[in-house]
């Protein structure tokens, strides 16, 4: 299809009515017209996709005017007192309060029987005797200092 001459000015009108930022977007080989149009395009495929290239560098506006504050810089925070009745009531508890301690429990070696019911819950292959070794025995049967030696 050969384009008339008036929709050809027309389309050559409205191209020369963009600033530079979005002709480079309508030329672009990689996201341009040239890339979305099979056919000659018209106006309205270039508005429209100016439209969404618009749309995608308005949508996150990067923050501007922030500024470093300085020592004489006067910040209004409530008094301390009121900033740890905000803390405690957020978190439901007093971070400055001592921690409690939990009770540690003494551990108490494995008997014979606690083996061989592990055994048979885990449906381990039984050892070949049913009576366990003496170094194994000595091992469970010493202090914990010296076991963690």
């Amino acid at each position: 299809m050969r384009a008339t001459e008036a929709t050809a000015a027309e389309l050559t009108q409205f191209i020369s009515t963009l600033t530079s930022r979005e002709l480079a977007w309508v030329m672009d080989a990689r996201d341009g017209i040239k890339a979305r149009c099979k056919f000659l395009p018209t106006p309205a495929d270039v508005n429209e996709l100016l439209a969404e290239k618009h749309k995608a560098r308005d949508f996150v506006q990067p923050p501007r005017g922030y500024r470093k504050l300085g020592p004489d810089d006067n910040i209004e925070q409530p008094p301390g007192d009121v900033r740890k009745a905000q803390v405690r009531a957020l978190l439901g508890y007093d971070p400055a309060a001592p921690m409690k301690r939990t009770v540690r429990e003494e551990l108490v070696p494995p008997t014979p029987e606690d083996m061989e019911m592990l055994a048979r819950t885990v449906k381990l292959k039984p050892p070949a005797t049913a009576e366990i070794s003496p170094q194994l025995r000595r091992l469970l049967t010493r202090p914990e200092e010296e076991r963690l030696t």
